[in-house]
């Protein structure tokens, strides 16, 4: 496996978290792949796939879109079996053109590929291109079902399109949390989908603020996804952690 777009800076970039999952957790060889070239822990950080002595059987991509062409051009000229686009800033961000040009250029090679702006595959005890922490997944048994589904978090784990705000929120707060967003233009209509509820979204964080207030136990919480709808919001997902030694607030309710 080659992961293309490391960092020999930041540890915790997309691509990094995928390397060192790959490489410590499971029997496959990775290879750190960086234009600029270098050493990532001691080891050489190649500056094309091309360099790389063995013969690859599949390219994790996570680089800028813009360098996304070439890259998977040199993948397919070096012999290549497959690859993975987690890289975001294609068709979903109004560059139809160069998410065609990607297409073009893998038809051509009669080349498979997954993405772009996806996280890739997961294959118990093989292989994990999630751009996620272990501790953050659920990690199903191997089995003889395959799964294909929608994914995201390229705003949030590529680009930083991340809102802070102290506690407790107003409605001013929240919704100028939204408003900071650059993702804000996704939630009111994109590629033909009707805009979403943003007073929802609004709704949802002023109703974690209280919460919070009402139970100062909380120390984490987690909702990864909230599905804004073009009418409400539903939250897929929800991870609470909390201290056993703080007793919540009698004097205020919250109603859900």
């Amino acid at each position: 496996m080659a992961v293309i777009g490391v960092s020999v800076t930041n540890d915790r970039h997309p691509a990094n978290v995928i390397y060192n999952k790959n490489l410590h957790r499971y029997p496959v060889w990775v290879f750190p792949v960086n234009p600029r070239g270098g050493l990532l822990q001691g080891t050489k950080v190649f500056s094309r796939v091309s360099e790389i002595p063995e013969k690859i059987d599949m390219a994790v991509i996570a680089a800028r879109a813009e360098y996304v062409p070439d890259i998977l051009t040199d993948c397919i000229d070096s012999g290549v079996r497959a690859a993975a686009v987690i890289s975001g800033g294609f068709a979903e961000s109004g560059r139809n053109d160069l998410e065609e040009r990607l297409v073009a250029i893998a038809r051509e090679a009669d080349f498979p590929f997954i993405g772009p702006n996806c996280l890739g595959i997961y294959s118990p005890g093989q292989a994990d291109t999630f751009f996620l922490p272990g501790e953050r997944m659920v990690q199903p048994h191997r089995g003889n079902i395959a799964l294909v589904s929608q994914s995201g978090g390229i705003l949030v784990d590529l680009l930083r399109d991340t809102a802070f705000r102290l506690h407790p929120l107003t409605d001013v707060d929240a919704a100028d949390m939204l408003e900071s967003l650059k993702g804000i233009v996704l939630l009111r209509g994109y590629r033909g989908q009707p805009p979403a509820d943003e007073r929802a979204a609004v709704d949802v964080l002023l109703r974690i603020s209280t919460l919070i207030e009402c139970c100062p136990s909380i120390r984490e919480l987690d909702i990864n996804p909230l599905k804004v709808l073009p009418r409400g919001a539903l939250a897929l997902d929800v991870r609470v952690r909390v201290s056993a030694r703080t007793p919540p607030r009698t004097d205020r309710r919250i109603s859900y």
